[in-house]
């Protein structure tokens, strides 16, 4: 459920502004020796100094979320070039009943074969750190494993061995600031642009290529796909289960695969990497897919059985569709209801089988978009909201498939048994059962029929 490659076109933004350049592949940098950093660097950033309080666990947000874990780390614009010694000072009371505060080097996915980022536990005081044989730009993780949040606030001052790497952060950053640090801070192979909801990182060469793109608009447009996707998953902030998520979402450019999700990370290959940072001149809901199918996958719940890993993600991809405006839809451009709905419906029920390998994501994402055309964003907010609320333990696709379709008639205030009979939906006797104890009424049309 948390890993998708995809194979469609992707892109993040969807009008206006130009595309700076084409996405080239650049491999992993060679190794950069400490003996070659530059001092202009790291005499220009000396003196920095980040406060951090204690931001909620990656962990607990996703228990608590029902999803897949995302970045709890901060950026904070420093390279650590491979081998380098470097000092962190750490300044302020630490709770030690609390994780320690650990600082990074390097970033999920970003170079094949490297694993996960070096993690380093800090202490009060000089904290003298070494890289290990890759390097990486720098992060911190300062978190607390259950609220309350936002206290214990320490100042973490980088003292020396670290060079700077471009960072731009949406509403400090100008163009003019931009382009001048991609021309002073030359040695990091990677940059970072952060917005309130994303932390994107990618390679220098592209930054170069895309630094006349309007990275405002960029960031600006990654919080509405993320804003639009929580939306739909009926995160209100009415209440701490229904917080939207603390943290941020780490998308990122990769050298293996084409685009996935999953755990801390969305990874975008260098060939897909144009489409999740730039803002291209295509508003066809196609291209755009790509990014806002692997965002959809750091929301998706436990009650998604094994057949929807590449169907329920697509729930919040319409989202970001609809909040982004893009017509016509990517159902409605794909044809999928004259295509394919249209004909497997009809078949026998003797010959319909939902979880069948016959029918196709985009048929069975037409079941769940003829419940949002039926009930709107409603029932999937609500869907979102219970799950979480009753935190159930669905061990087996039986028992998701179940708790998907009870809950859903629950929702609606409707028996939909014909409406899953009729889309070929095969749980276990006793659902129909459950279902018909409900004692609810029958849809008034036929769900089924229901198209844009």
């Amino acid at each position: 459920m948390h890993i998708s490659q995809i194979f469609c076109s992707m892109l993040l933004l969807v009008s206006l502004a130009s595309c700076g350049g084409g996405s080239s592949y650049d491999p992993a940098p060679r190794s950069v020796s400490p003996a070659v950093v530059d001092p202009t660097a790291i005499a220009l950033a000396t003196a920095d100094v980040i406060e951090l309080s204690e931001r909620a666990g990656a962990q607990y947000e996703a228990d608590r979320l029902v999803v897949t874990p995302t970045a709890d780390f901060v950026a904070t614009g420093w390279y650590a070039p491979a081998g380098a010694q470097f000092t962190v000072q750490v300044d302020g009371a630490m709770d030690r009943s609390h994780p320690a505060p650990r600082l990074m080097v390097g970033t999920y996915s970003r170079y094949a074969g490297r694993g996960d980022p070096q993690e380093f536990p800090l202490a009060a005081g000089n904290n003298k750190l070494t890289a290990g044989p890759y390097g990486g730009l720098v992060f911190l993780r300062h978190t607390a494993p259950a609220p309350p949040f936002g206290l214990n606030k320490l100042k973490f001052s980088f003292v020396n061995g670290l060079v700077r790497a471009p960072r731009y952060v949406l509403g400090q950053t100008t163009k003019a600031d931009w382009q001048a640090q991609l021309s002073t801070y030359t040695t990091a192979p990677d940059v970072v642009m952060e917005s309130k909801r994303s932390i994107m990182v990618f390679s220098r060469q592209n930054a170069l290529a895309w630094k006349d793109n309007d990275q405002d608009y960029v960031l600006r447009t990654a919080d509405r796909i993320l804003d639009a996707e929580d939306d739909i998953s009926g995160l209100d902030g009415s209440s701490e289960k229904h917080r939207p998520n603390a943290n941020q979402f780490l998308m990122t450019q990769s050298t293996d695969g084409w685009m996935y999700a999953t755990n801390f990370r969305a990874a975008f290959s260098a060939g897909a990497a144009q489409f999740a940072f730039t803002p291209l001149i295509d508003g066809t809901a196609g291209d755009a897919w790509g990014v806002w199918h692997e965002l959809g996958h750091l929301h998706q719940q436990t009650w998604t059985w094994d057949a929807l890993g590449e169907v329920t993600v697509n729930i919040y991809s319409m989202a970001a569709e609809r909040a982004l405006k893009v017509t016509p839809n990517r159902l409605q451009q794909d044809k999928t209801w004259s295509r394919a709905v249209q004909p497997y419906l009809r078949l026998p029920a003797a010959q319909k089988n939902f979880n069948a390998d016959a029918v196709d994501v985009w048929m069975r994402l037409y079941m769940f978009h003829q419940l949002w055309l039926a009930f709107g964003d409603h029932f999937f907010q609500q869907l979102h909201r219970q799950t979480r609320e009753e935190l159930p333990d669905l061990p087996t696709q039986a028992a998701q498939m179940r708790y998907f379709m009870v809950k859903a008639c629950k929702i609606a205030g409707q028996d939909l048994t014909g409406f899953f009979q009729t889309w070929g939906l095969r749980p276990q006797a006793s659902v129909w059962t459950e279902i018909k104890a409900l004692q609810l009424p029958p849809p008034a049309k036929d769900l089924s029929t229901l198209n844009d």
